[in-house]
């Protein structure tokens, strides 16, 4: 079975968007404004990731045959080709002064290129093809999380693995299912596996702390979610099996940071962590069966808004000024009522419902100006002053027949 790979990505500058589907060999850049066509490439297969270089100059795309094309931004033109990988880069990543190119493909190799010359600086072939790629905030680190419960580092701007990060510190490998995220200072890095989640201090590259899992046993349907409270100061640490609980970290001066005693916020079971406000407030908490979504705020875990009757449901965004909540579903076994929904804070009613089918991603822009939203049905943009629709999209974007699996702020 081969996976889709759909891309929409915006210039640096915000005055283009790139847009590739995975089932065709098409890259059409578009005005960001109008969204007229700029120019139009064909491929001899099937495109994979994208990416902008951090100067908005190139753009960098992969393709099923494993080849990486880097484009001229103004009119198309070939620029040059990597060559390296045996099947679709589903990933592709620049360092933030643009010099090197991170990759990592189906082939389950993972590869970091110098852009100006095409040159392999570093391959990987101890890669899964599910692997994730995670820039730090400040561009310095990049984070190769993996299959097992591990992850592996290395300098962003270097063609050299740093390190190895210490795994979870429990004997038994587990799955790094959950999630993985860094704090907003950039110091501390967290991941949660099966066997309990895993606090890595990044500049010093060591095991900060390790919390065991709240739960057992270990299965798939007990899936771990972790994210930093808006300070770095904790972390906020939730099992479906268990329940939310927010762990106080206190920082060392060996580097270590010991951790308190978790304070319960929310004990209901089979809730996962979605978003979290952009102002550190409310969690968005949800339940894919029977269908729950909860908003708790953050700092005393009383819940603010309950909402049910939503089957399978899948994903809830914030948007930037919280005055809206996106949410999504998988839509499996679902007849009808599986489009995303946009519930307003004011009365914690359905103010809109967008036709793009269930199984895909929500985004709201960094400004709060815009809202898109890819499913099974296609791909949609909308403003947020009045929530029309962007009209004139290009019709391989907006009528696409399979879910958007990738959505760029």
């Amino acid at each position: 079975m081969l996976f889709r790979s759909d891309q929409v990505r915006y210039s640096p500058d915000g005055l283009w968007v790139a847009v590739s589907i995975g089932s065709s060999n098409i890259l059409e850049v578009l005005d960001a404004e109008t969204l007229h066509v700029r120019w139009q490439t064909n491929f001899p297969a099937n495109t994979g990731a994208l990416a902008w270089r951090p100067d908005g100059r190139e753009l960098a795309i992969g393709i099923m045959t494993g080849t990486i094309y880097f484009l001229a931004a103004e009119d198309g033109s070939l620029r040059r080709e990597l060559r390296g990988h045996t099947f679709t880069p589903d990933t592709l990543v620049f360092s933030n002064d643009g010099h090197l190119l991170w990759s990592r493909g189906s082939d389950s190799t993972m590869r970091a290129w110098e852009v100006a010359t095409g040159e392999e600086q570093l391959v990987r072939v101890d890669t899964t093809p599910d692997q994730d790629l995670t820039l730090s905030a400040d561009g310095s680190e990049m984070i190769f999380s993996k299959e097992w419960s591990q992850a592996v580092e290395a300098r962003a701007d270097l063609p050299k693995l740093v390190s190895r990060l210490p795994s979870a510190g429990s004997p038994a490998p587990a799955a790094l299912v959950g999630s993985i995220t860094f704090s907003a200072d950039n110091q501390w890095l967290a991941f949660a596996t099966f066997n309990g989640a895993t606090v890595v201090n990044v500049p010093r590259r060591m095991l900060a702390a390790w919390l065991p899992a709240l739960s057992g046993p270990r299965h798939h349907g007990n899936e771990p979610t972790v994210r930093f409270t808006s300070d770095g100061k904790g972390l906020f640490y939730c099992q479906r099996d268990a329940g939310l609980v927010r762990v106080p970290l206190n920082p060392q001066p060996d580097g270590t940071c010991l951790p308190g005693a978790p304070v319960t916020l929310d004990a209901e079971k089979e809730f996962l962590i979605s978003d979290m406000s952009a102002d550190g407030r409310w969690l968005a908490l949800t339940q894919r069966t029977p269908g729950t979504f909860k908003i708790i705020d953050s700092a005393t875990g009383v819940t603010v808004r309950r909402i049910e009757g939503q089957p399978e449901l899948l994903d809830a965004r914030f948007s930037p000024d919280r005055l809206f909540v996106a949410t999504e579903t998988t839509g499996l076994d679902l007849p009808s009522e599986t489009d995303p929904k946009l519930w307003s804070v004011n009365d914690w009613k359905v103010v809109r419902e967008f036709p793009v089918g269930p199984l895909g991603l929500l985004s709201f822009s960094g400004d709060g100006k815009y809202f898109a939203c890819g499913g099974q049905l296609g791909f949609k943009l909308y403003t947020t002053s009045d929530w029309a629709e962007v009209k004139g999209l290009p019709a391989v974007v907006s009528h696409t027949s399979g879910d958007v699996p990738s959505l760029s702020r």
